[in-house]
């Protein structure tokens, strides 16, 4: 071999050693800014920071789960419906001291910078706000936007808030994820043994008996799972800007066979009074009060869609989901998820969802 020959060789050895190198570099970044950097359901890339001690949980899915996955205590700011969550409050029993900076879809600005917060999670109509927007700006700190208008979205808000947390609630947040998948896999297989000209209808209460649903949201998505016709889907209903109604006379056209609340008041509300009489859930005393564990079961704002979807399947189906032990299931997932024992005393008042909320005694109507 000549001299000119090994000249060549030793210049393509270093190339490729060159190469390679770059290329090792190169990929260590790039796993550098998978770890540190998430994006949101509207296609914000945030990067997370090295130290969060001060989280503000400014929308109600956010709080609930930043609770759920052990993060509770690192929380200084919240919204109302996550301080009214009896069992939430078992969690982290700091709930009931920390700040609401938000409300009436208005953020206290003050209030906000005297807070030192790390970072935020904030709710998609509040960021929307022109004004806030700027003010959230001017704060210069890191926020997640939480968006769950379908399963899809809300399994990766879970997943996305584990990995902000970061340790133990990443884990848990995985093993949600799991769970949460396997609830849809079993309502799957459930729903392809029925036929779809025979699905029962239901209509769905949200907070007020004549709120209910809308098509491409969350609580359709879930419900339509199950195999169940939602009555209020593609109607014509009134919207206010936050949610859509119905009204008495939609709803006895639409007969529903089943009647499922968020509420109490609305559960008594719809019994007691005389003008729902004649529709045949109520004639039939199928007008049922939604379970509320550390949240209240398939609410738009709730974490614990995979339970709402056996707790419904039971009720509307109730020989198809038989093989469902709906108390084993409640037990496993507070246990794995949230880190929390429950008796069957405590599970009776889930299922029967009266007593897991502090509530205003709002109007029903």
């Amino acid at each position: 071999m000549n001299r000119y020959t090994k000249r060549i060789i030793s210049f393509l050895l270093i190339t490729v050693l060159f190469i390679s190198g770059c290329t090792k570099v190169e990929d260590k970044k790039i796993n550098i800014q998978g770890d540190n950097i998430v994006v949101d359901n509207l296609d914000r890339k945030i990067e997370i920071p090295k130290k969060i001690d001060r989280i503000a949980g400014l929308d109600s899915l956010a709080g609930e789960l930043i609770v759920m996955l052990g993060g509770g205590n690192r929380m200084v700011a919240t919204v109302g419906g996550v301080k009214s969550d009896k069992l939430l409050q078992k969690l982290s029993p700091n709930l009931e001291d920390l700040a609401m900076p938000v409300a009436g879809g208005a953020m206290n600005y003050e209030s906000m910078m005297t807070l030192n917060i790390d970072f935020a999670f904030i709710k998609k109509d509040l960021y929307n706000v022109d004004k806030i927007k700027e003010q959230l700006k001017e704060m210069n700190i890191p926020f997640y936007v939480m968006s769950y208008d379908s399963i899809d979205e809300q399994k990766k808000c879970i997943s996305d808030i584990g990995v902000i947390l970061g340790g133990e609630s990443k884990e848990r947040a995985e093993e949600f994820i799991k769970y949460y998948d396997k609830s849809l896999e079993f309502a799957e297989r459930k729903k392809k043994l029925l036929d779809k000209n025979n699905y029962k209808k239901v209509y769905h209460s949200i907070n007020q008996v004549a709120r209910t649903d809308r098509a491409n949201t969350l609580s359709a998505e879930w419900i339509d799972k199950v195999g169940i016709k939602n009555v209020s889907l593609g109607e014509n209903l009134r919207d206010d800007g936050k949610g859509v109604y119905a009204n008495l006379e939609q709803i006895h056209m639409w007969n529903p066979e089943y009647i499922i609340c968020n509420s109490p008041e609305a559960v008594k509300y719809i019994k007691e009074n005389e003008q729902w009489r004649g529709i045949d859930a109520v004639d039939n005393g199928k007008v049922y009060q939604m379970p509320v564990g550390a949240t209240r079961w398939g609410h738009p704002g709730s974490a614990e869609t995979p339970l709402a979807i056996y707790w419904l399947g039971k009720v509307v189906y109730p020989e198809l989901y038989s093989d469902i032990d709906l108390y084993e299931e409640v037990k496993y997932f507070y246990k794995n998820v949230l880190n929390l024992d429950i008796d069957e005393q405590t599970y009776n008042m889930i299922i029967e969802g009266e007593e897991m909320r502090k509530t205003g005694g709002k109007n029903p109507q």
